[in-house]
């Protein structure tokens, strides 16, 4: 099996490309989201849908939600994540791999959560820096020989430049990502959406 990922600014975007990939045959258990769920808008979203049980900051327990993510992911939980904050996080994958290592791999390290769902180890650190920012990580698990299918539908929804984006964060003074690092706030996420809305490349 091979995985395919790909970062998008908004969780519109990754909704809409998982929705794709499912109406094209992917399994719903193959397709995994990670997304930064800071954004109270986004809270309120999957509270007023009955998805997300309880937040507490800083309790490591998951709320994990009896539906799916427009009935498009499996096993959507909610989760406190030290240098992110609130993430959603779904996906056959991702739920056997949490469950197998324990909460704690997902709520202590998202390096190791990313590499457990088969991201490249020298691309974790970028993608998780993506998701402290306000993106939603797709991971997608298929075969070999249809790869090059998921990677078409997951660039129609504009991804992010992963390599033009580093080089604007290293720009701007960053240089990995920090999990002792405090979570960005609302409008800090806002902040940083407005200027990716502004300087949008697409691979």
């Amino acid at each position: 099996m091979r995985t395919v990922n790909a970062l998008f600014d908004s969780l519109q975007q990754a909704q809409a490309s998982i929705s794709e990939l499912t109406a094209a045959g992917f399994a719903a258990e193959d397709v995994n989201l990670v997304a930064n769920a800071g954004d109270a808008d986004y809270a309120a979203q999957f509270n007023e849908a009955g998805q997300i049980h309880d937040v507490t900051e800083g309790v490591t327990e998951a709320a994990t939600a009896v539906g799916s993510l427009g009935g498009l992911v499996v096993g959507l939980s909610f989760f406190f994540v030290p240098g992110i904050g609130p993430i959603l996080a779904a996906g056959g994958l991702l739920t056997s791999w949490i469950t197998g290592a324990g909460l704690g791999a997902l709520t202590g390290s998202v390096l190791g959560t990313l590499a457990g769902l088969g991201v490249p180890r020298d691309q974790t650190e970028s993608y998780a820096e993506g998701i402290r920012r306000g993106g939603s990580l797709v991971v997608v698990q298929t075969e070999e020989d249809r790869v090059d299918l998921a990677k078409e539908i997951l660039h129609r929804h504009n991804p992010v430049d992963l390599a033009n984006r580093q080089l604007r964060w290293k720009t701007g003074g960053w240089d990995r990502y920090d999990e002792a690092a405090a979570p960005l706030t609302a409008a800090e996420l806002q902040a940083e959406r407005e200027r990716n809305r502004s300087a949008v490349i697409i691979e």
